[in-house]
């Protein structure tokens, strides 16, 4: 109930209570954006990650089963305790001056990389390696993207009309699907793997693939293709693959380019792509809503969007396998969960467009259980009532009076 960012602000400050997760956040007639990631975290330092992290943590972080600078101590040492800060809300945190905060008037976001790169303009650096990596290895490609979405958005670039942000045109760019590892590497990459001599069983996936959109989008053709391909091609080692790599000084835009080198490899992932997607009852050139889907009283709703580590913004990455029944997001998937868009309106109240995309299915019997997922697949923001009379007026309104 902050009545203006800076109490807010204070208030995040004031208690540092936020579990895990990032803060974004505007205020009435103020131009600027908060970004924080201040919250509950350990308070530990470089010294004591080198001197009381275990052996067997040692052994789990060498097979890859724990990040490094997660503090796994000697706890029968008294040196290995957490520590206090001045400003620590709680015994053995962190102290809120030490943790990351940025006040913008253009923008800031995160997509689910550090807080480093808040807002590239501005890098966020000097915090405790508990709080994230800054400037040591590259974003991933959702982040480049997302960050790339801002900023064509600011500027008018993005062909989505004008310039700055308005909801229809924020409503349209966070759910068109682009694919930027397509928009970095596609052409290169078929010069390389499709040029004749080209393996005559890859020739239908290249002519597919030189149509194909670069979307994700429920009508795209050919994106599971290209999906199965990057997934292959990104087990390439880094160094091996890209032709400029990361640049801490310019992370927005690298690593970019393949390497000729790394003709071969590509060659070898392609055809190993091409071969399992032949596998799988889904054609080369099939819709993206016939295999990427979400099923709601036994049927299936097609969607649209894709995983992160391919280059998708717009997230809907299953944890299925294409041919053990298609991409479905059943079972365990990551993807766009409560979605917003929100704005003051000049009368003093507030605008906002929502989507819950996994709908109520707890309520299965509901008939408006899977209405929130169908609306997402249609890309129909649905417009949340915030005052009284908008409420009294929303379609199909039932009020239930609970007394004793």
């Amino acid at each position: 109930q902050a009545g203006s960012l800076e109490d807010f602000m204070a208030v995040q400050r004031e208690f540092s209570a936020v579990p895990w997760v990032n803060t974004v956040a505007v205020g009435r007639d103020d131009p600027r954006a908060w970004y924080a990631d201040i919250g509950t975290m350990p308070n530990v330092t470089p010294e004591q990650t080198t001197d009381c992290t275990t052996p067997l943590a040692q052994a789990v972080v060498a097979g890859g089963g724990l990040p490094a600078d997660v503090p796994f101590f000697d706890g029968s040492r008294s040196e290995c305790q957490w520590r206090d800060d001045p400003d620590s809300k709680q015994p053995a945190a962190t102290g809120t001056s030490r943790m990351p905060s940025l006040l913008r008037e253009d923008y800031v976001a995160n997509m689910n990389d550090s807080h480093w790169l808040a807002n590239p303009a501005q890098p966020l650096t000097g915090f405790p390696l508990l709080v994230g990596p800054e400037g040591t290895q590259a974003q991933s490609f959702r982040t480049r993207l997302g960050h790339l979405i801002a900023q064509g958005r600011i500027a008018g670039t993005d062909g989505a009309g004008g310039a700055g942000a308005t909801v229809g045109t924020v409503k349209s760019v966070v759910l068109n699907s682009r694919v930027y590892t397509a928009e970095l590497f596609k052409a290169e990459a078929l010069a390389m793997i499709c040029t004749p001599p080209a393996n005559a069983d890859v020739g239908e996936a290249c002519n597919v693939l030189t149509d194909w959109t670069n979307t994700g989008n429920a009508d795209a053709r050919g994106a599971h293709v290209w999906d199965e391909f990057w997934n292959r091609a990104n087990d390439i080692a880094a160094a091996d693959l890209y032709a400029v790599p990361f640049d801490p000084a310019d992370p927005v835009n690298t690593p970019r380019g393949l390497k000729p080198t790394a003709e071969t490899a590509l060659k070898t992932a392609f055809q190993a792509a091409v071969a399992y997607v032949k596998s799988t009852p889904y054609a080369l050139d099939a819709q993206r809503s016939e295999y990427l889907f979400a099923t709601r009283a036994g049927s299936p709703i097609g969607l649209y969007g894709g995983c992160g580590g391919v280059g998708y913004f717009t997230i809907a990455c299953s944890d299925n396998a294409l041919d053990d029944g298609g991409y479905t997001m059943d079972g365990d998937p990551n993807g766009n969960s409560y979605m917003q868009i929100v704005r003051f309106t000049d009368g003093g109240g507030v605008e906002a467009h929502t989507f819950l995309t996994h709908g109520q299915p707890e309520d299965t019997a509901s008939p408006v259980a899977a209405a929130y997922t169908q609306a997402y697949a249609q890309k129909a923001w649905v417009r949340q009532p915030f005052t009284d009379s908008e409420i009294a007026a929303s379609p199909g309104l039932q009020t239930q009076k609970i007394s004793e």
